[in-house]
């Protein structure tokens, strides 16, 4: 029996097992895997789950080769008819990362049908426990570790917005063993995980084997492969998690991601206005004007005017897909002149845009309702059809162009519904994905922002073909805090945008248009959802210090700020600025696996972290939790090197070894319940 090895000592051995005409993995991150019995089926042993037809007749891909280098396996599949398969595993020892990419080529002269074409793991007897992470509105990214029971596990999207409903993202650990692997594919459209118990079931009432397949999804789908063409099927990241902890892996993620994935050319990210939750889609010049003048004192450097500048007639749903300026309403024909004022003013003009989505009473649709498909509110363009693709490239730069736009907010605010093409919508985003790359690479000085109602379309792969990712229309910062660490575990946090919302009373505007009233003082929503309608009050800088982490923006009526909080805000902002750079290329670490949303009872730790170890930043939140003080934890420091240690707003600081910090860590005393820190580590 032949074996092949990917060894990484930090994380463990990957090691491959031949058997017959197949291979399996025996050992995959130190956790066993389970080998099939010599006799056993093809079908049963390998690593493929296929389903394709050929002619009409259902075909085998059986193992033709394997070969090996010192970071890669690569299996070959083929079959009698000419198709051919290639899996390659690569290994990126110092994340303790494989990045699993599966290729299909007909070779044949019959056009082939896939139904299903998937990678498979079988997971040797014992107990398990799985986390995976829920994705509804204002819920995003919400998850926690709880028991593999047996009869298995399906998580799916189907829907378009490739986080909704689920992520796809999959993580288990044997109990007791230190043990654990995570799962992330990067979809292309749809995609699918599921667990499968064997006979016997997974955890206390039998210890039998499970298998695990991933890939994209399979209910419906039918993908034609033409003779001489080539299928690619999404990425899929295998992650060792040391200790069998997410939070401990989730910086070699980050830095995997910052190093192969993610799009280099823009990382250090300005800090954003945002109009929505100020006046949300009633638009007016002398309002706009006013808050762009205190944009600019805060320290801001885009003015992004939000939904309701366009279209002729009704609300800003009802004119989605109406890419005209309105006249007579909103800001009466002067959105040029008022980006004009922007830019002379120092700071980057955004707009938003929802360019995936157009309602009946568009001009585009009435001209052409055959470029259209039925979508969960409206419709989406059929961006596989050349001439649709040109004319939503073009109209997209057509806005850029006529209005200077430097940030452009991409929303997408629907689900697809069934492509009668049998694609599962691959073909959309094969071209989305397309669109955004070539629009980036035209329009380099602008900001392309992904959001989906929030951020309901935050898989790895999405993110990577924009610049930041918004996390989620839930203005709450305790809920946005939770959010953010979440998202952190199966994504880069320095991708992950997110907004404050802040102004003072009495009069509050809801998204209902309702209005409350509450005492004159600094106020934050309290519920989810993207309105002041149930709100509360909030220490300033601690709410600013939730935000500053990551690419950072403002909400809200700021008019109403009083000069302390303005003043508070600028320092934050500042101080933002002053370590973006620091913060684009960091790793985020965790002292604890992260909160579920709702949870305000506990500490937060958050460090960042460099390659270089010449510094580091660690935000500590002390939430409703009784405890005044807490020990925090130091890593990525040399030891032999002095570093000088300083709060944030403070001048003391002392000076210690790297040894000492990693050995004895930071004690913070937080004298108030919902307050927070910042230590500053900066080598001498």
């Amino acid at each position: 029996m032949e074996q092949y090895r990917l060894i990484n000592e930090a994380f463990g051995m990957t090691e491959w097992v031949q058997l017959r005409e197949q291979c399996s993995p025996g050992c995959l991150f130190g956790m066993q895997m389970h080998i099939p019995q010599e006799g056993a089926p093809a079908r049963q042993i390998g690593q493929l789950e296929s389903d394709i037809l050929h002619n009409g007749k259902p075909i085998d891909l059986l193992q033709s080769s394997i070969s090996q280098t010192d970071e890669t396996v690569k299996i070959l599949y083929r079959s009698d008819c000419g198709v051919s398969c290639e899996l390659n595993f690569s290994l990126d020892g110092k994340a303790g990362i494989i990045s699993q990419t599966l290729s299909l080529e007909n070779n044949s002269t019959h056009v082939l049908e896939v139904r299903r074409l998937q990678t498979r793991f079988r997971f040797a007897p014992g107990e398990f426990e799985r986390y995976l992470q829920t994705g509804n509105w204002c819920y995003e990214g919400d998850g926690g570790w709880e028991r593999l029971y047996p009869g298995g596990l399906h998580l799916c999207n189907e829907g378009g917005r490739t986080t909704q409903g689920n992520t796809p993202f999959l993580a288990l650990r044997q109990i007791g063993a230190g043990r654990g692997i995570a799962f992330h594919i990067l979809p292309v459209g749809d995609w699918e995980i599921c667990v499968r118990s064997s006979s016997g079931g997974v955890g206390p009432q039998g210890d039998g084997t499970f298998s695990l397949s991933l890939g994209h999804a399979t209910e419906r789908v039918s993908i034609k492969v033409e003779a001489g063409e080539r299928l690619d099927m999404p990425q899929v990241l295998i992650q060792s998690l040391p200790d069998g902890m997410l939070h401990y892996a989730a910086p070699r993620l980050h830095y995997f991601l910052n190093t192969h994935m993610l799009k280099q050319e823009k990382r250090e990210f300005p800090v954003v206005y945002n109009t929505w939750m100020d006046c949300y889609d009633d638009l007016n010049q002398e309002r706009l004007f006013e808050r762009l003048k205190i944009a600019k004192e805060l320290g801001c450097e885009v003015f992004c005017v939000d939904a309701g500048w366009f279209g002729q007639e009704g609300n800003w749903s009802e004119c989605v897909g109406d890419w005209r300026e309105r006249d007579t309403i909103a800001l009466e024909g002067g959105l040029s002149g008022f980006s004009d004022a922007v830019r002379q003013s120092g700071l980057r003009f955004g707009l938003w845009i929802e360019p995936e989505r157009v309602t009946t009473c568009t001009p585009i649709y009435q001209a052409h309702p055959e470029w259209f498909a039925q979508g969960s509110s409206g419709f989406y363009p059929i961006l596989w059809m050349q001439e649709v693709y040109d004319y939503l490239k073009n109209e997209m730069l057509r806005v850029i162009d006529r209005y200077g736009v430097g940030w452009l907010k991409l929303d997408f605010n629907q689900e697809l519904e069934v492509d009668p093409s049998g694609t599962g919508h691959m073909r959309y985003y094969q071209n989305l994905y397309r669109l955004i790359d070539e629009l980036r690479q035209s329009r380099a000085d602008v900001i392309f922002e992904n959001c989906a109602s929030g951020g309901l379309r935050s898989d790895i792969n999405t993110m990577s073909h924009f610049d930041v990712s918004f996390s989620s229309d839930n203005a709450n910062p305790w809920d946005g805090l939770s959010t953010f660490q979440q998202m952190s575990m199966r994504t880069s946090p320095n991708r992950i945008y997110r907004w404050l919302a802040l102004q003072r009373g009495p009069d509050i505007p809801a998204y209902d248009r309702s209005k409350g009233t509450v005492e004159h003082t600094v106020v934050t929503p309290s519920s989810p959802g993207p309105g002041f309608a149930e709100c509360e009050t909030i220490d300033t800088e601690f709410a600013c210090r939730l935000l500053a982490q990551s690419p950072m923006g403002l909400t809200g009526d700021i008019a109403t700020l009083d000069l302390p909080t303005r003043d508070c805000i600028r320092t934050h902002i500042l101080f933002y600025q002053q370590w973006r750079c620091f913060l684009a290329n960091a790793s985020l670490l965790t002292d604890a696996e992260p909160a579920r949303l709702g949870n305000r009872k506990s500490w937060h730790v958050h460090q960042f972290v460099e390659e270089a170890c010449e510094r580091s930043l660690i935000f500590v939140y002390r939430m409703n939790h009784i405890c005044e003080t807490r020990w925090v934890k130091v890593s990525g420091l040399e030891p032999l090197n002095r570093y000088r240690v300083s709060l944030f707003g403070e001048e003391n600081a002392e000076v210690r070894t790297g040894a000492s910090l990693l050995e004895s860590g930071v004690a913070i005393r937080l004298a108030r319940r919902n307050s927070s820190a910042i230590v500053i580590i900066e080598q001498v």
